[in-house]
């Protein structure tokens, strides 16, 4: 990890044109594109005292959960350094840019029965003991050749053995009621969406029928 100052810091974000994620009432940026092949992904020092961040940052979770899931055949960014600003306590992830587009926008664009294959991602991660707690539609890319990779995945858990329902639960009600994808799933069907999903997962029927009670009962 290179260490580097405010001042090559600064450098750095004024020399790069295409903010692509900002965040935060100043709307301070947060991924950048770098040639059009680089992302720089920034994460800020948490304000808590508190928090857990000062004794395992971010970042370093980030790259952590990318080596595991790569480890086990999931298709996510390939690190290529890592920048620590020490005056500004600010983390700086290059890696290179995974060609497709998000999910929700080839959603958006008509491309709904796409969401059978989410699902089915979803109940392979779900089997393969991956609690993803930031998932929705906007950290799944679609890649040209057909395949998934997964973004921002800073917040990622690991079991050894496939999710509990309670975490299963968890996952699937953050999907499903993102607010940004409400006219998605209306179209789509929450129904349908699970059918998919209880295709690919080792649930007995009775589990099945009280997780998607669970479901309904959220999301009315």
């Amino acid at each position: 990890m290179d260490i580097i100052t405010s001042s090559e810091f600064n450098d750095i974000c004024n020399n790069i044109n295409t903010i692509i994620v900002k965040f935060g009432r100043i709307n301070q940026p947060k991924v950048f594109e770098k040639d059009g092949k680089t992302i720089i992904k920034l994460f800020y020092p948490k304000q808590k005292w508190l928090s857990s961040d000062r004794l395992n940052p971010r970042a370093l979770r980030f790259y952590k959960n990318i080596q595991s899931l790569h480890q086990q055949g999931y298709d996510v960014p390939r690190i290529i350094k890592i920048q620590y600003c020490s005056d500004l306590k600010i983390y700086l992830v290059y890696y290179d840019k995974i060609e497709g587009d998000d999910v929700r926008k080839l959603v958006n664009q008509g491309a709904l029965d796409l969401l059978h294959s989410v699902a089915e991602l979803v109940a392979g991660l779900h089997q393969n003991g991956i609690f993803f707690r930031s998932i929705h539609l906007e950290n799944l890319l679609y890649k040209p050749d057909g395949t998934f990779a997964l973004l921002d995945i800073t917040d990622v858990r690991f079991k050894s053995r496939p999710l509990t329902l309670h975490l299963r639960y968890r996952n699937l009600k953050h999907l499903l009621l993102e607010r940004n994808d409400k006219e998605i799933w209306q179209k789509f069907g929450v129904d349908n969406f699970l059918a998919a999903y209880f295709r690919h997962v080792t649930l007995p029927p009775a589990s099945r029928e009280r997780l998607s009670r669970m479901i309904y009962r959220a999301i009315k």
